[in-house]
């Protein structure tokens, strides 16, 4: 095993994850000052880990944490974790033209930090909201699926939420929505989330 990571051809070959807290330090640092521009361009650099390692005992605690079976195939939002590291180093180089943000926020702790953003209360992490309707909407061994969302609220701290699912008739999939309760120009709920979820097309 290579000491050091390989780069060819814009990629890089990591010899291991990138370890999450010094590369979002990383991540700030590069973002400090950068402003938005239109017509920025995303560097062409694709990281590669071909040893990407799957502990069972983070799994299990994942799929408890989101609903999931404990036994049985990766959860499907399980990935993103996997790549989360490697797109946190990617969006935290210099090149990159945006400046870090969002990924790791306090507002998702705290109703005093979410207020200077304009939220009177803390927030539901999005990845977390998204997982654990997939655990509802995915069902056991259902292997290969193609599973898409759409973000349309932020979940405040506390709330209720009302999560539906409608199958195909054809059994081709299903569509699901998370829904907040009555409210102000919302009569039968605000849409959090919606998505889709499609059997026999391996997700991408």
């Amino acid at each position: 095993m290579p000491l050091t990571d390989v780069e060819s051809a814009g990629d890089v070959v990591l010899r291991r994850a990138p370890r999450l807290l010094p590369t979002l330090a990383r991540g700030v640092l590069n973002g400090t000052g950068k402003r938005p521009r239109p017509d920025a361009v995303l560097p062409a650099t694709r990281l590669v880990l071909p040893a990407a390692r799957i502990d069972p005992a983070r799994v299990a605690a994942y799929a408890r944490l989101c609903g999931f079976p404990p036994t049985g195939p990766l959860p499907v939002s399980y990935p993103h974790l996997l790549g989360f590291p490697l797109a946190v180093r990617l969006m935290g180089s210099r090149a990159f033209p945006l400046p870090l943000a969002g990924l790791v926020h306090t507002i998702h702790l705290h109703p005093l930090a979410a207020r200077p953003l304009g939220f009177p209360r803390a927030l539901a992490h999005g990845m977390w909201t998204f997982a654990r309707c997939a655990a509802e909407a995915v069902p056991p061994g259902a292997a290969p699926v193609r599973l898409t969302a759409a973000f349309r609220a932020p979940v405040l701290l506390p709330a209720t939420v009302t999560y539906t699912r409608r199958d195909a008739p054809d059994g081709t999939g299903s569509t699901f929505q998370l829904r907040g309760g009555p409210a102000a120009g919302h009569p039968e709920g605000r849409v959090h989330l919606y998505g889709t979820v499609t059997y026999g097309t391996a997700t991408r």
